[in-house]
């Protein structure tokens, strides 16, 4: 089963493409399911841009253009958001999830101190003790967001990694660990964000040696995503996504309704 389940549509800033023309490329690419996951960061409700976040008028429409679009291409449609975790704000956090009939909430961390974290003005020519201490707050913060439990899956696990391709592994293996046992007490579950092989380090988010330690850990709620933000980019190597994923032991992928996973076996188009 072909799914793409983080696609961005253009109420993002960064986005560019409609919910109409996804639906389109993925019933072209022979997708069966596809999620909207469009950004809503509080850093762009409090400073009123709405830049990354989505006014309530913007969701009532997703919805109603997602079930336009599934009639219309004959894919199923699903309305999901990529929520950002802001620390002591767990309790907003929560009534925005449930605000809403969202079937998929991925959650992630963006910003760090009100600064983005994957761009080349915080990594990019940074040294190690700089990009040491962002690595450090990224998995505090990621570990806080799974303990504060509003979401289904994580967001590109290892997000940092899109502008340094040199960090040593070994130098966070053990934070990204201590954010796997949380994972699995919380039932939470992760993506693969096939995007990861468009950056320089080469490699889908999470790596190879995170997906092995997630698999041993017993993770099993496990999805799959393009983090398209165009047309062009929908359904970046999801099937390449997909055999990886059968190679290191995951059999199921995981499509939601309503907050509730399914699981289907993996298999080729």
């Amino acid at each position: 089963m072909l799914i793409d389940y983080h696609i961005h549509t253009n109420t993002s800033k960064d986005a560019s493409q409609t919910v109409f023309e996804c639906c389109q490329i993925a019933a072209e690419k022979g997708f069966k399911e596809i999620c909207i996951t469009n950004h809503h960061e509080f850093i762009s409700v409090d400073n009123g841009t709405y830049d990354y976040a989505l006014r309530d008028e913007e969701i009532n429409e997703l919805f109603k253009q997602a079930k336009e679009a599934k009639k219309k291409y004959g894919i199923n449609v699903k309305v999901g958001v990529e929520l950002g975790y802001y620390e002591g704000r767990e309790e907003e956090l929560k009534i925005f999830a449930e605000k809403f009939p969202f079937d998929y909430i991925i959650g992630g961390i963006h910003f760090i101190n009100g600064s983005p974290i994957a761009t080349e003005e915080v990594f990019l020519d940074a040294g190690k003790e700089y990009v040491k201490e962002k690595y450090n707050e990224y998995f505090r913060l990621l570990k806080k967001a799974i303990e504060a439990n509003f979401f289904d899956c994580v967001a590109h696990f290892e997000l940092p990694r899109k502008e340094t391709p040199n960090y040593e592994f070994n130098e966070y293996k053990d934070k990204a660990y201590e954010c796997i046992k949380e994972m699995k007490k919380n039932n939470i579950g992760f993506e693969l964000n096939t995007g990861g092989w468009r950056r320089y380090h080469n490699e889908a988010y999470p790596r190879k040696e995170i997906l092995e330690m997630l698999k041993k850990a017993g993770i099993e709620k496990v999805t799959i995503g393009s983090d398209s933000h165009s047309t062009q980019e929908l359904g970046y190597e999801i099937e390449k996504g997909l055999e990886i994923l059968k190679n290191k032991g995951f059999n199921h992928i995981c499509t939601f309704s309503k907050r509730k996973p399914s699981y289907h076996k993996i298999c080729k188009k």
